[in-house]
């Protein structure tokens, strides 16, 4: 008997633009490959086995029930490189709220949503989730999928001084043998689409040039993702009870960070900027982080030319001070 070998590396990840909620894609849809190796999916089932008096002393099979009422499906996606064509539907995925350009470059300003989009009139930005297997009808998708968590990272001594970014993602319905035979298009990973440590061209606290460590900076952002209503067995939607953007930043200890320091202790609000090439121009890519620090750490033994770590908690003014401002221009119209 011939027997078929295949290995994660025969497997791909994409993600499928879905425009309507409650609707996965054709199994002909147009897919944008994400570059990673895998990543870990755990499908929810309501395993429920009553326990009742039956007259024996073991399980009664017709007890022991599975159901997928009111679960969310939950993605875990890897760190994988923040491309120039890829990297702004992470943000949009998490963040839920943007204005584009209507010009090229199609600069993208991504900020917090006083109100959330509603998802069930299609509004915001969901994806499908496909994992493409070599084997027809063995894929997967999970559909209706929102980003409830994105990690941003970026510093010399980690993935060759590339930002990257992972997330955890989670959806309404998933199906486990997809019988996907769409074309997946990669970004490209030329030079100019990654975002190197090396090439930031900002990086401020408070306008003033900041000395980053070997362990850069890393920015948590979350949107306090639940699930919301019931219809077909299935949440209805999802509300967002609360954003937050917690920024970790490894600098020299220097009149900067004292400075920095100071303002901790008088409960002082500064700004944290985080950029990488024009404004304006495409490839232009800046984290504007206003808020105020959450705990000083490593200070006990700081001195002059060691590196101290600090953390950074986003908030705003109702109105006005956003916490978190992401501007990104790719060239791509988008239409959002």
């Amino acid at each position: 008997m011939a027997i078929a070998f295949y290995t994660g590396q025969d497997e791909k990840y994409c993600l499928v633009d879905q425009g309507t909620w409650g609707v996965a894609p054709s199994t002909a849809a147009a897919g944008q490959g994400i570059h990673i190796a895998e990543w870990d999916l755990k499908p929810m089932v309501n395993f429920l086995n009553p326990n009742r008096a039956k007259a024996q002393r073991y399980n009664y099979t017709s007890d022991m029930m599975a159901n997928e009422k009111g679960v969310i499906h939950e993605i875990s996606m890897p760190a994988t490189p923040f491309l120039k064509d890829q990297g702004d539907k992470f943000i949009y995925g998490v963040m839920q709220s943007v204005s584009e350009g209507t010009a090229t470059p199609f600069v993208k300003t991504f900020t917090f949503p006083l109100t959330q989009p509603d998802f069930s009139a299609n509004a915001g930005h969901f994806e499908t989730l496909v994992n493409k297997m070599p084997v027809a009808s063995t894929s997967h998708y999970v559909n209706d999928a929102v980003i409830s968590q994105l990690t941003l990272a970026c510093a010399p001594g980690a993935n060759d001084g590339m930002l990257t970014a992972e997330a955890t993602w989670n959806g309404r319905g998933h199906v486990e043998n997809f019988n996907y035979n769409g074309t997946i298009t990669y970004p490209d990973v030329n030079t100019a689409d990654f975002f190197y440590f090396w090439d930031l061209t900002t990086k401020t606290i408070n306008a003033t040039e900041v000395t980053l460590g070997d362990e850069g900076f890393k920015m948590v952002i979350t949107n306090g993702l639940q699930k919301l209503g019931g219809t077909s067995g299935k949440p209805e939607t999802y509300r967002l009870t609360f954003y937050s953007c917690v920024t970790t930043v490894t600098a020299l200890w220097d009149t900067t960070l004292r400075t920095a320091m100071a303002a901790q202790r008088a409960g002082t609000a500064v700004s944290l900027v985080f950029g990488w090439g024009t404004p304006g121009a495409d490839g232009y890519l800046s984290f504007t982080i206003y808020g105020k620090w959450r705990e000083s750490r490593d200070l006990s033994h700081a001195r002059d030319g060691s590196f101290v770590t600090l953390t950074h908690d986003g908030s705003g003014t109702y109105g006005t001070t956003e916490p978190l401002t992401v501007l990104m221009a790719n060239a791509i119209d988008r239409t959002w």
